[in-house]
Formats: C-alpha cells, structure tokens, sequence
C-alpha cells in the first residue's frame, strides 16, 4: 500500500550533474519556473492508500514522459515497512520559454519563420503562442492557447487562430480524453473552419486552384468494455458535419472545381490497445528516453451520412487501421502499420451508386538496429506502399524533398499509387555538448516512385536520391527534435529540375514512420505508429 507520493521536480539544469552548477545554466534556471508539484500530481494514476500496482507506476512515468514540459521522469518505490512503500516522483523541465527564429530548405523551397512559445505558463503546464511564417505560398501569422489540465480536471482546451496569405483557420476543441489504458470513459466535442486558397499540384506542376470553405464540427463519447490491465477494448459514438463550399479565382482554369458536399451523420468505433512498450534511445530522437509501444493497435470505424440528415449525398464512411512492433535479437525491434480508410457511396449527384471513393491502402514497414558502438549507431529501414481508389484530385499522393525523396523538389511526383524506400544510419558523438545538444551525422538513401491512375509501377521510372547530413540533436527542448541539414543527390532523371545535388535544413528526419505520401489524407486515423 501506497503511505505518501513524494514529488521532486527538477529544474532544466541540474545543479548536482558536474558543469550544469554555474553560469550560464544557474541563470536559465533562475529564469525557469519549475512545473509545480500539483500539476505533476494531477497527472499521476495513483493515490496514497492505493496498492503499488507496477503497471500503473509504469505508465505514470510515460504519461509525465509524454508532456511536452517534462524532458524525463522516473517513478519508484520505497519499502518503509508494515507492507507500505512511499512513490518518489522526479521530474526534470524541458526548456519551455521559446522565443523562436526558424529557417528551412526542403526540395528546392525556403521557409522562414520566428514567434513565441511558451509550453509550461508560469509552471501550470499551460501553452500559448504567436508565429510568423514566411513561406513560399506567403506571410501568415498564428496564435494559439492549450490547456490539458483545464480547471485542474482532465479535461483539454485547445484553440488555434492561423491567418495566411491564402485564408483563415480556426480551431477550437474540449475533450476528457482516454488519458491511461484504464480510463474508462471519454468525451469531447470540435470545431474547425478553414478558408483557404487550395492548389492542386501534379507532378510539379499547379493544374488548378480554387477556394476551398471548410467547416467540421462533432461530438464523441466513449466507454472501455473489458478489465484486462494491459489490453483495452473501446467503444466510441460521434457525430459529425462536414461541409466544403468551392469558389473559383479568376485563373481557375474552367471545369477544374469540385462540387460542393455536405457529409454528416453518426459513426460507431471500436478501439484496441495492447500495452508492451519498449525504452529506447536515440531511435527518432538524440539521447531522450522514447516510449515505443510494440503492442497491437487497432481501430475498426464505420458510419453513415444520408440526404434525410442534410449530406448531399449518401455514403458509409469506413476505416480500418493495424499497427504492432516484434522485438528481435541484438538491440533490434520494427514496427508495422496497415489499413485502409474512404467510403462506400450508395448515391451521389451525377455518378453512378455502389462504389468506394477516395479510398486509401497503405503499408508501412520500419525495422530499427541499435550497433553496440562507442559512438551511438542507429541503422534504420523505412518502406511504404499506398494506393487510392477513385481517387479525388485534391487528395493526391506525393512524393518529393518533403516527402521522403530528399534529393528532388518538393511535390515532384504525384499519383494514385506511391512506393518509398528509406535506408539510413545515424550516429552520434556520445558526450552533451555544452549540456545542450548531442551532434552527430548520417548518410541516407531514397528510392520511390508514384504513378497515375491506370500507370503501373515501371523500373526506368524510379528516382532515387543519395547522400549525407550532419545532425544536432537538442536534449533540453520541449520536443527534443534532431535538427537535419542534408546534401542530396539525385540519380536517374530529373523532371521538373536541373539540379542535381538538393540541400534541406529542417527539425526531424528526413522521413516519417509512416504517412509520407499521404500524410494530409482526409479520415485517416492513427493507431500510434
């Protein structure tokens, strides 16, 4: 039985660790309000007088891991005798007050932007920022507010106003989320609008634009259906309305904009999470404990959206995901993701009934092996495959400099099916230095290929990339991002370009675990991959 939880947040800097007890980190400290304790506190999945249960000590630790103002923690127990033990809770801060000047060169385009961040307002864990942004389709600027512990429940607040050069964006959500493996019930509601110039590039090229007027609002509520402390079945019901106007610019070429749609109606979802998380290093990130869950995972969703509740049309809304991780030998694990998320439609103006449109199939593969080297030695293999049925033109696959081809411009190939090999090593230099930052380099190769609706995948029509990047790995930064600055070089043809050595400079890596070449598709829902 738990006697007393004993909770010592630590500042950014700790004055006990050899070089971190003078100047400059005493003074960042001074300027750092530490996490107050209540807020650690409330996140915990324990209470005195509670039995010690490991697992929830366990995901304690990774719940406090996983706040973006705390860089690690660490929970453990303390026998004090008549079978009662007290909880000691360390925490150490993340550096959260950010003022921020960024710049980045990906697939021949630069990006500039500067702003405020703060991730932890005077120790409450509450955020609040303002950006500016310099980008190649204009200036935008965006102000944003969290809260995940609003009025000290578990409830989250969520708000974004972003202002671009194409349009307007608004985001507004409150939800009690399922915050542990034992939650048993969850709730929220949404709302979004965005009013922006959209631009349908193909192969490089811009085919068409026009205005796209969205607005999404919905509601959801959940319950766990089963006890198993390490495997939890979910049962959620929304509703949603989704409804997207188009409006055509003076250059719209004609017979380019969509029609207007209104899709809302109810959906059923059921949800599975195995627990069997891993601790590593240096996988994504330099030096920072990463919680990698090899466990299944998966979401099983359908829904309806018929005339009689407002749509324009009738469909059934349908998503089908899996992901889960094998551990191997020698300080070895991959991780792999399928699924498949559209819908079927019954009836829809001008087009025949009994189809899926805008379908999505994907496969992601990632194996990960750690060398046991001075220097810490990451090997990582990344494929992916994906395929759109009936596709819709503004949902595109891509491939590109920012999208995992690092030696071509960005958007450089577009298509109804995509292919992307990514083979990377890592290292690093095995010391902090300064205390801030671990530094290290890698060499990569790119191969992929995205072709057309009734195209098949070809040899001559693969692009591939190769090359090298020094990485910077920030250890004291909220995100604990690996800063990248690559030299690609293409080989094979080059459309669109007639340079063939590329240079990006971007926070993480040059290719996601999955997502690469349909990563803003609509519906698609992640099972943590």
């Amino acid at each position: 039985m738990i006697r007393t939880i004993l909770i010592h947040p630590k500042n950014v800097f700790d004055p006990a660790v050899s070089g971190e007890d003078r100047w400059p980190y005493t003074w960042a400290n001074a300027l750092h309000v530490t996490t107050r304790e209540r807020v650690i506190r409330r996140e915990l999945l324990i209470r005195p007088g509670d039995r010690a249960d490991p697992l929830l000590l366990d995901e304690s630790e990774r719940i406090l891991r996983a706040l973006p103002f705390i860089k690690d923690s660490r929970v453990r127990t303390r026998p004090v005798g008549d079978g009662r033990v007290d909880v000691l809770v360390e925490t150490l801060d993340s550096w959260t007050t950010q003022p921020q000047a960024d710049f980045g060169r990906e697939g021949e385009e630069n990006r500039f932007a500067m702003g405020f961040l703060e991730e932890n307002l005077l120790g409450y864990g509450k955020s609040a920022s303002y950006f500016y942004r310099d980008e190649p389709e204009g200036v935008s600027h965006q102000y944003s507010y969290g809260d995940p512990q609003l009025l000290g429940s578990r409830a989250r607040l969520n708000f974004i106003y972003d202002n671009t050069p194409t349009g307007n964006k608004e985001n507004l959500s409150l939800a009690q989320p399922f915050y542990s493996l034992d939650t048993r019930q969850a709730g929220g509601l949404g709302w979004l609008h965005d009013d922006e110039l959209q631009r349908v590039v193909q192969n490089g090229v811009e085919t068409t634009h026009y205005r796209r007027d969205h607005h999404e609002g919905g509601a959801f509520v959940g319950r766990r259906i089963n006890r198993d402390p390490l495997s939890a079945h979910r049962l959620l019901l929304r509703y949603s309305y989704i409804t997207d106007r188009f409006r055509s610019e003076p250059t719209t070429p004609p017979g380019t904009l969509p029609e207007y749609t209104t899709r809302t109606g109810p959906h059923l979802e059921w949800n599975w999470i195995q627990a069997d998380f891993i601790k590593e290093t240096f996988v994504d990130r330099a030096e920072r404990v990463e919680d990698i869950n090899l466990g299944h995972q998966a979401i099983v969703s359908a829904g309806y959206a018929g005339r009689s509740l407002g749509s324009t049309d009738v469909t059934l809304p349908l998503s089908v995901t899996h992901s889960f991780g094998l551990r191997r030998r020698n300080s070895a694990f991959a991780l792999a993701s399928y699924g498949m998320t559209g819908r079927f439609n019954t009836y829809a103006p001008g087009q025949a009934g009994g189809r899926l449109d805008n379908t999505l199939y994907y496969l992601n593969v990632n194996t990960y092996k750690r060398l046991p080297t001075e220097f810490p030695f990451t090997g990582v293999a990344h494929l992916e495959s994906a395929y759109v049925q009936n596709m819709n033109t503004e949902n595109l696959l891509q491939l590109g400099g920012d999208r995992g081809l690092r030696g071509f411009k960005s958007k450089s190939f577009t298509g109804n099916k995509s292919i992307l090999l990514n083979i990377e090593g890592r290292a690093f230099y095995p010391h902090e230095v300064l205390h801030l930052a671990y530094v290290g380099g890698a060499c990569f190769m790119d191969v992929g290929q995205v072709r057309a609706q009734g195209e098949t995948f070809t040899r001559k029509d693969v692009h591939a990339s190769v090359g090298v990047g020094l990485r910077l790995g920030l250890t004291r930064s909220t995100s604990g991002s690996v800063y990248r600055f690559d030299v690609a070089y293409a080989v094979g043809p080059l459309p669109l370009q007639d340079k063939r050595v590329v240079f990006s400079i971007a926070a993480g890596q040059g290719f996601k675990r999955s997502a690469n070449s349909y990563e803003k598709f609509p519906g698609l829902k992640s099972t943590g991959d």
